[in-house]
């Protein structure tokens, strides 16, 4: 279906990773606009259209194979072109998160990028200097935009007191969406390993954990409900897939 997006003002912009993320994207809309009729100049992002609440939204995922900060800045670069009213950008995949005694980090939880001492929000891990002593980070990203910020912090006093809506929109698309339902539901407390850091993975194949050691043990919470944490993110265009 086409949609003749150039009548409708779409003000957020969210770019996903992969297809995966594509399609949680579009089963996140409470309606559908379709696909816009034309692509302006050189854009050759693919689109979805629609709307979440009371804000319109265009949906773009990054190229097969393009992944890492360029193909995101190319896939956002052409978003805008297309889309000029565009107020804010998400990026959202998946990603490993790092537990501390600050934050109990568990499969299934969500991270959101939030400014915190000399952090922005985002860390491009991959952006510096080698040096004798070791790498060392050089520069540093710009803060979300005032209006997101103001709006984390309404967000967050709502999950504290208790009134986080995350379980209700997973039971909803899970509801919607029968066939792919086991990929947006929690996995069992048995898939949630955490290994310690010196653990290397046993199969080569990385389907399977069963031969891995080094398994800690951790304390079971009161319920499977996804948390949501607030903090620094790592990124850049190296995947890190060791301990």
């Amino acid at each position: 279906m086409a949609s003749n997006f150039e009548n409708v003002a779409y003000t957020v912009g969210w770019i996903c990773a992969d297809h995966m993320g594509f399609a949680t994207a579009r089963a996140m809309l409470d309606a559908q606009h379709g696909r816009p009729q034309t692509q302006h100049g050189l854009d050759d992002n693919t689109y979805t259209l629609g709307r979440i609440g009371p804000h319109n939204v265009v949906i773009t995922c990054l190229s097969l194979g393009g992944r890492g900060t360029v193909g995101a800045a190319l896939a956002a670069s052409r978003l805008i072109s297309s889309f000029p009213i565009i107020r804010f950008g998400l990026l959202v995949g998946t990603g490993g998160g790092i537990p501390t005694d600050e934050y109990d980090i568990r499969l299934g939880d969500v991270a959101v990028s939030a400014p915190n001492q000399t952090f922005g929000g985002v860390v491009q891990i991959d952006f510096g200097k080698a040096t004798p002593r070791g790498f060392e980070r050089t520069g540093s990203l710009n803060k979300p935009p005032r209006a997101l910020m103001t709006a984390i912090q309404d967000v967050r006093a709502n999950h504290f007191m208790g009134n986080s809506q995350t379980s209700r929109y997973l039971n909803e698309l899970c509801a919607a969406n029968t066939i792919t339902a086991d990929a947006y539901t929690y996995p069992g407390v048995q898939n949630d390993k955490f290994f310690s850091p010196d653990s290397l993975h046993q199969d080569p194949s990385r389907k399977s954990c069963t031969k891995c050691t080094g398994i800690k043990r951790r304390s079971r919470r009161k319920d499977t409900a996804p948390v949501i944490h607030y903090g620094t993110i790592a990124s850049g265009n190296k995947i890190i897939r060791t301990a």
